[in-house]
């Protein structure tokens, strides 16, 4: 009896698949540099084949052994919003709001020079020359021994 359970169970069992995911930076409102191509990465199953687009333009990719996968959609002009999709047989994942553009990292002098406490970092989007800020980010940095 314990045989035929076994093989009951065993038969309806099937292999679990996630959905792609895009890497952390490739979320909504994400601004990419323009004007060369652009790196899109992200994990899937282990072998799955991952399409992804990005204004029409589509890149196929497989999965390597680890589920790790990246694509190099073609270089843009500055523009959006796009969405960027990376779909596969188990499911799809979005990313939308996506600028393409001159972003620009400037630090605060004191944080450059080490004499500040709150290191800040200012970011700025061009899009077909007019200047628009779009925010900060907070950068926490430290001292370790090995990665952290």
């Amino acid at each position: 009896m314990s045989r035929l359970a076994f093989v009951l169970l065993a038969s309806t069992c099937s292999a679990a698949t996630a959905a792609p995911q895009l890497a952390a930076p490739l979320s909504d409102h994400a601004v990419l540099q323009r004007g060369q191509w652009i790196p899109v990465w992200g994990t899937s199953d282990p072998g799955e084949k991952v399409t992804v687009t990005l204004d029409g333009s589509s890149r196929m990719v497989t999965a390597d052994r680890k589920g790790n996968w990246h694509a190099k959609p073609p270089a843009m002009q500055a523009g959006g919003p796009y969405e960027l999709r990376a779909s596969a047989a188990s499911g799809t994942a979005n990313a939308s709001d996506i600028l393409i553009g001159d972003v620009w990292l400037s630090a605060l002098m004191a944080w450059v020079t080490g004499r500040s406490t709150a290191p800040h970092l200012h970011f700025e989007v061009h899009l077909d020359g007019d200047r628009t800020s779009a925010g900060a980010v907070n950068v926490l940095y430290g001292t370790a021994l090995g990665p952290s």
